[in-house]
């Protein structure tokens, strides 16, 4: 088992009940716990929790992490700007084929599979690649803003500079692997076939790399800050 390094970033709003916004307020005593919870996890461990108006306390805060499945949530934020700026519409009609399919986590593959295609919304996209964590629908929405450099355009907008997103699910997912994103990927059977390739150490090479990598990664204070302006 690989243990990955990991980030949790708290954000609280407005509407604190009391317990919560004591527990926030006595940081020494938050922190403490806090320290206490990330020495618990082997491996390094980030946190940030912030109430609002409060400053936010944190461990390995300013500490970078590889990002995941987080940058979901970056991506439909994205989309929402553009539709706010009205760049697109969340009404507006889509449809994902084969050739729109990602890696790994997917629930859309099985209709895609299955039907040959599928018709859907922009809203409904961003629903499924906030909630459901679907690699397809967050690669599909950031073709549809223009890439990659279109999410990060959003955060540097909005002067967070400690958060990257620079590859999709597609070449993340593969990279991490050992393996180069391939069209022919799509189909999952070829995508398996290409990773069992690839030699135990060159897979333990990749991985290493992807773990010195500042590409795709935060840290726990941005991303507790983008919560907030979020």
């Amino acid at each position: 088992m690989r243990l990955q390094p990991f980030l949790i970033a708290v954000a609280l709003a407005c509407g604190l009940t009391a317990s919560i916004a004591g527990s926030l307020t006595e940081t020494e005593e938050l922190e403490t716990k806090l320290k206490k919870l990330a020495a618990a996890h082997p491996g390094r461990v980030g946190i940030c929790a912030q109430s609002a108006g409060g400053k936010p306390v944190c461990v390995n805060g300013e500490q970078r992490f590889s990002l995941q499945s987080v940058m979901k949530l970056v991506v439909g934020a994205a989309v929402m700007r553009a539709v706010d700026e009205g760049r697109m519409r969340l009404e507006d009609r889509v449809t994902l084929r084969r050739e729109n399919l990602s890696v790994n986590i997917q629930p859309l593959a099985d209709i895609v599979l299955k039907d040959g295609a599928f018709e859907t919304t922009i809203e409904d996209l961003v629903r499924r690649t906030v909630v459901e964590s679907d690699s397809a629908a967050t690669d599909f929405l950031i073709s549809r803003l223009g890439g990659v450099g279109a999410v990060q355009a959003l955060l540097e907008a909005a002067d967070l500079r400690d958060i990257r997103i620079d590859r999709t699910e597609r070449e993340l997912q593969t990279e991490v692997t050992g393996v180069r994103w391939e069209p022919s990927f799509v189909d999952p059977e070829r995508l398996k076939a290409a990773r069992a390739k690839v030699s135990e150490k060159r897979q333990a090479e990749a991985f290493k790399a992807y773990l010195r990598d500042p590409r795709d990664t935060a840290t726990p204070l941005a991303m507790v800050s983008f919560l907030r302006k979020l």
